[in-house]
């Protein structure tokens, strides 16, 4: 009997033991938990617009009446009202996305559509948070691919006022690094519609791209033939920005062999822009590292006294950098007039 209660005696203390260890590492893993729980994403939310305000019977594009209005409404949570931002007349959905990296918050101002030929004002409003009590944080507003806000502020529950719009990010300066067509690897572009453009026929990649880099089409048995982009609006640019091997893979829906590239020295860049017409050449492709993002604009010249036929030409074209950095691509088309 003495025997058997030393044996429950015994078996008790090793339970507790292993009750007092258990819950020791649960403590651990739960402050850690705790602390994970305590800094919350980030988030933007309750994003409204007021509509149209004032229809401009013309393209306005000028935000210099803009202005942020912004104070602390509950539980850390940053109200921002942009008041008299211009968007299309016709801009589908209005929207906003948020990016946050350390301190950095990146705030994107959108439209899906832009139809008409006319711009009015708006005033969007969005919350942003939870932000922290006397953290410092810099946000970054851009609108349209372009940059209209910085702002630099240690959060405090108590904080309202005005930020005035402007567009010099701080990246506007020596740090804002393009990095243009010399300064790639190598590259090169197809029209959709003009034949295969001549490439160096040494190059596995250029000569896999003068083959497989075009829209989808059909032939007479009614099969699908696509390689690296879907059907899309005639007035849609894209870009694909491929890191891996993999992604590579991924990204191709042909039946090709892919050419070799040596993704841990390189990203390949795989674009589509397009020309109004056959009198539209694509002049220049420069990527602009702003820091946070990245800016791809695509340069067409448009040749105005050219005759050309009316339909649109979807315009695609590929580059190889050297190993990019993983951010965002804000993608930016611009057109200039010129003569022969």
């Amino acid at each position: 009997m003495k025997r058997t209660i030393e044996m429950i005696l015994m078996t008790l203390l090793i339970v507790l033991a292993a009750v007092f260890v258990g819950s020791t590492l649960m403590s651990c893993s739960s402050d850690s938990d705790d602390t994970v729980d305590n800094q919350k994403e980030i988030e933007l939310k309750n994003f409204s617009n007021s509509g149209c305000k004032n229809r401009y019977m013309s393209r306005a594009e000028d935000d210099s009446n803009a202005s942020f209005e912004y104070s602390v409404l509950h539980d850390g949570y940053l109200y921002i009202n942009h008041r008299n931002v211009m968007f299309n007349c016709c801009p589908g959905t209005i929207g906003a996305d948020i990016q946050v990296e350390g301190n950095k918050i990146i705030i994107g101002e959108y439209e899906t559509e832009d139809m008409c030929d006319c711009d009015c004002p708006y005033d969007l409003g969005y919350e942003v948070g939870p932000l922290v009590e006397g953290k410092a944080y810099t946000i970054y507003i851009g609108h349209k691919g372009r940059e209209l806000k910085v702002a630099e502020f240690t959060f405090q529950n108590s904080m309202s006022g005005t930020w005035e719009s402007h567009s010099a990010w701080p990246f506007d300066t020596e740090a804002d690094k393009n990095i243009r067509n010399e300064n790639t690897v190598r590259g090169g572009e197809v029209y959709e519609g003009w034949g295969k453009p001549e490439v160096d026929e040494s190059d596995p990649l250029a000569v896999f791209f003068r083959d497989e880099l075009h829209g989808p089409y059909w032939d007479g048995a009614g099969n699908e033939f696509k390689t690296f982009f879907e059907q899309g609006s005639w007035d849609e640019e894209d870009c694909l920005v491929i890191n891996s091997s993999q992604e590579f893979q991924d990204a191709y829906m042909g039946t090709k062999d892919l050419p070799e590239v040596d993704f841990s020295k390189y990203t390949l860049l795989i674009g589509k822009t397009w020309g109004g017409d056959s009198s539209y050449r694509l002049d220049e492709v420069i990527l602009r590292d702003k820091v946070v993002i990245y800016e791809l604009e695509t340069r067409l010249l448009h040749y105005v006294d050219r005759g050309a036929y009316a339909a649109i030409v979807d315009i695609y074209y590929w580059r190889l950098y050297p190993k990019l950095e993983k951010k965002d691509i804000v993608l930016k088309r611009t057109v200039k007039d010129v003569n022969d």
